[in-house]
């Protein structure tokens, strides 16, 4: 009977680490190599505060699509990451806006009602010494992560 019960337990801890693993997999920030000479990150289900250091931290300035809930908890833990964006999309509110003391700071901030529209939006501020940063923290995050996914697959060349 004791047996029994620690390999139900270790089978349990098992599963626990592998589900740990998959989520660690899926929550950590991903470099997708270049596209159109940029450099391309994303991340699903980021913390706010690490997205305000990572933004921060790239030599570039940011082209970031994002969720509008990433958008506005980040920005309003620190709103100097500003500073290091080029251009703010958010791909699930076609009617975003920053605050008006922001607006100025960043040259592009545009909202869309999906992640196509968020495409063609990014693929017209392409540039060299650039980032893009794609983060996802919605309920759909999975479904944005094959999104984004699939989309870079078309468009980049290998």
């Amino acid at each position: 009977m004791e047996k029994k019960q620690d390999l139900n337990l270790e089978n349990r801890l098992l599963d626990f680490r592998k589900e740990s693993l998959k989520k660690l997999n899926t929550t950590t920030m991903r470099s997708h190599g270049k596209l159109w000479g940029m450099d391309v990150f994303s991340w699903f289900l980021p913390d706010p505060e690490l997205i305000t250091n990572t933004l921060s931290a790239f030599p570039f300035h940011v082209i970031w699509l994002a969720n509008e809930n990433d958008i506005i908890r980040t920005i309003h833990d620190d709103n100097t990451i500003v500073n290091n964006l080029h251009a703010v999309i958010c791909y699930d509110n076609s009617i975003f806006s920053l605050p008006e003391n922001l607006l100025n700071e960043v040259k592009h901030v545009i909202g869309t009602k999906n992640l196509i529209s968020a495409f063609e939006c990014f693929q017209m501020l392409q540039g060299t010494q650039r980032v893009l940063m794609f983060t996802s923290s919605s309920e759909s995050w999975e479904e944005d992560k094959l999104n984004f996914e699939n989309y870079l697959s078309m468009v980049q060349i290998k």
